[in-house]
């Protein structure tokens, strides 16, 4: 029976096969509950002569066929495979995996995998923002986002930020993996400019294609100095601070 296994954990999540490629994996980014998910996935015969390849999903726990079951295929071709499915109530993990058919076996090579998000819900949300309320030209101006993996599977979570003028700030760290329902925290440092500023504030999960943004705010951090108690901003939503 065909399956795609478990994936591996950490970053290194795909695996590169010995006989066949998954170059691609065609899927919504998001989708609502109860509609239909069309997936297609385009897997590379490698040079080992005539074979036949097929390719597994498995999506929470529920194994997802594909059309057609299996492909002649000869070197340096890619064929392509299609399926659906209905789309949970919630966000989803798609783990896909290419076979090839050794005569008397089928054998799993080649791995990868698509997030799907539910429509409207994020798959990284930012919980908190701290920062100074006020600072000085010049100041060193620390900053920690609080970011949430609301996922049900661990994910690579990256935060970026752009200051005045659209200048970038590089938090602490680039990026990690954090697992579901896990808050991960990320600082930077900058001088504060001799004016106010509005710092723009994003988190992003990574996917086989690339960094998708999730969530946004902003904080406004005004010119000259801090008042007489000293606080932090806690953001609990777009443009509204709890001082503490």
């Amino acid at each position: 029976m065909r399956m795609a296994i478990s994936p591996p954990s950490g970053l290194s999540a795909t695996a590169i096969g010995t006989k066949t490629w998954i170059v691609d994996i065609i899927a919504p980014a998001s989708a609502n509950a109860g509609e239909r998910v069309d997936v297609e996935v385009k897997v590379y015969c490698l040079p080992e002569g005539w074979i036949y390849i097929g390719v597994g999903g498995k999506y929470d726990d529920t194994q997802l066929s594909f059309t057609p079951l299996s492909l002649w295929m000869g070197p340096y071709t890619i064929g392509s495979f299609t399926s659906s499915f209905i789309m949970p109530n919630k966000s989803t993990r798609l783990h896909i995996a290419s076979l090839y058919y050794t005569g008397t076996e089928w054998i799993q090579d080649d791995y990868g995998y698509v997030d799907i998000a539910l429509a409207g819900v994020p798959l990284t949300e930012i919980v908190n923002v701290f920062g100074p309320i006020t600072a000085n030209a010049g100041e060193l101006v620390n900053i920690d986002v609080r970011v949430k993996n609301t996922f049900s599977e661990a994910l690579s979570i990256s935060c970026a930020t752009a200051l005045y003028d659209d200048t970038p700030l590089t938090f602490n760290p680039d990026y990690i993996w954090v697992d579901p329902g896990s808050i991960q925290s990320f600082t930077a440092s900058f001088a504060m400019p001799n004016k106010d500023i509005r710092l723009y504030v994003g988190s992003f999960h990574w996917t086989e294609t690339g960094w998708v943004q999730d969530d946004y705010r902003y904080v406004d951090i005004l010119l000259g100095e801090a008042p007489p108690e000293e606080g932090v901003v806690q953001l609990v939503s777009v443009n509204t601070y709890v001082v503490r």
